[in-house]
C-alpha cells in the first residue's frame, strides 16, 4: 500500500512537470512564431523593394500587399511603397489611397506630388533622388543599343569640339554622375591631368559606381547633393561641365543653363545629352522631363553659349536622345 501511494504521488509530480514543460514549450513556440511572422514581414518588404527596383510592378504590389493585409496590417511603410509602385505604374488613384494611409511615413511629400502630377514643372529634390535610387538597377541599358552608345558618343564629340588648349591641370564637373556611365568614358578618352568631380543626388547610384565599373577612383571626388542647389551655392569654376541627362528633374532648362554658365571658366565647355521629343513633356512613368531641341538651342544662346555640336540619336522606337556641345 505504501509503495502504491508513493507511485501515485510520483505520477502526479511527473504530470505536473510535464504540464509545466509543455507550457514552457508552448510559450517558446509562440515567441518563435511571432519572430518568424515579423521576419516574414521584413522578408516580404525586402522582396517588394527588390521587385520595385527592377520595375516588376505586379510582384512588388503582391509582396507589399501580403504585408499590409496578412502579416502586419498596421505597417504604414508598406502603404508608402505601394504608393510609389502605383505612381510609377501610372495608377494615381491607388497611389493616393495608399499614400494617405502611409501618413507620416511619407516624409518627402510624395502624396502632394502625386495629386499635382498633371501640372508638374519641377520634381522635388528628395523625390528625384529617391526615384533615381529606384532606377539604379535598370539604368545601365537606358543610353545604349546595339548600334548606339550615348555616353561614348558624347565624350567623342566633346574631344572633337575642343579647339582651345585646356589648362595643364583642368577640372571636369559631371552633373548627375549616375552609376558612372559617363565617368567611365571620360577616363577612357579624355587627355590626362584632369580632376573629375561627380555630382549625384542618389546614394544608391553612387554606391553602384564601384559595382558596375571596377576601376578605382573613377571620380576624384563624388558629391551627393541636389544638382540645382549645388550649382547655386558653389563658388568654384570648372573647365568642362558635362551631363548625361542629369537635370531631367526640371522643365526650366533656361535656369539650369544660366547656373552652368556661371560655373564655367572662361572659354569652358558644356557637353550634355538629354531625352528629346517633339514637344517638351513630363513622363508620369519615369518622372523625368524630355525636351524640344529647338527650344534647347534658343535657351543656350539666350544664356550666352556658343553652340558647337548638336546631334540626334535613336536608342529604340520613340526613345530619342540629343547631344549638345557648347562653349562659353
Amino acid at each position: 500500500m505504501i509503495n502504491s501511494i508513493k507511485l501515485f504521488f510520483l505520477n502526479i509530480a511527473k504530470i505536473s512537470t510535464l504540464i509545466k514543460n509543455q507550457l514552457i514549450e508552448s510559450l517558446g513556440n509562440f515567441r518563435n512564431l511571432r519572430y518568424k511572422l515579423n521576419n516574414l514581414s521584413e522578408s516580404n518588404m525586402e522582396l517588394g523593394l527588390f521587385h520595385l527596383r527592377n520595375r516588376n510592378w505586379n510582384d512588388a504590389i503582391f509582396r507589399f500587399s501580403v504585408v499590409n493585409r496578412f502579416l502586419d496590417p498596421s505597417n504604414k511603410h508598406a502603404h508608402y511603397w505601394l504608393g510609389w509602385v502605383y505612381l510609377l505604374k501610372q495608377d494615381h488613384k491607388k497611389a493616393i489611397i495608399h499614400l494617405e494611409q502611409a501618413g507620416k511615413e511619407d516624409q518627402i511629400g510624395l502624396l502632394a506630388f502625386v495629386k499635382s502630377i498633371n501640372s508638374v514643372t519641377l520634381v522635388p529634390n528628395e523625390i528625384y533622388a529617391l526615384n533615381r535610387d529606384i532606377m539604379t538597377d535598370v539604368f545601365m541599358d537606358k543610353f545604349a543599343s546595339e548600334t548606339e552608345d550615348i555616353p561614348q558618343e558624347l565624350v567623342k564629340e566633346l574631344n572633337k569640339a575642343i579647339t582651345d588648349t585646356l589648362p595643364e591641370e583642368y577640372t571636369i564637373l559631371e552633373l548627375g554622375s549616375n552609376i558612372g556611365l559617363l565617368g567611365n568614358e571620360i577616363n577612357k578618352r579624355m587627355q590626362e591631368s584632369y580632376t573629375l568631380i561627380g555630382l549625384e543626388p542618389s546614394a544608391e547610384m553612387i554606391k553602384s559606381q564601384g559595382v558596375y565599373f571596377a576601376e578605382e577612383n573613377m571620380y576624384n571626388n563624388t558629391v551627393q547633393a541636389p544638382i540645382d542647389e549645388f550649382l547655386a551655392k558653389s563658388l568654384e569654376q570648372y573647365d568642362i561641365i558635362c551631363s548625361l541627362d542629369g537635370f531631367a528633374f526640371t522643365a526650366h532648362l533656361g535656369n539650369m543653363f544660366k547656373s552652368v554658365f556661371s560655373r564655367l571658366s572662361p572659354n569652358g565647355y558644356f557637353a550634355f545629352a538629354v531625352h528629346s521629343t517633339l514637344k517638351s513633356t513630363f513622363s508620369n512613368q519615369t518622372l523625368e522631363f524630355s525636351y524640344n531641341n529647338q527650344q534647347i538651342r534658343e535657351q543656350l544662346i539666350e544664356n550666352g553659349f556658343t553652340l558647337l555640336v548638336a546631334k540626334d540619336f535613336t536608342i529604340e522606337i520613340k526613345n530619342n536622345y540629343s547631344i549638345f556641345i557648347c562653349k562659353k
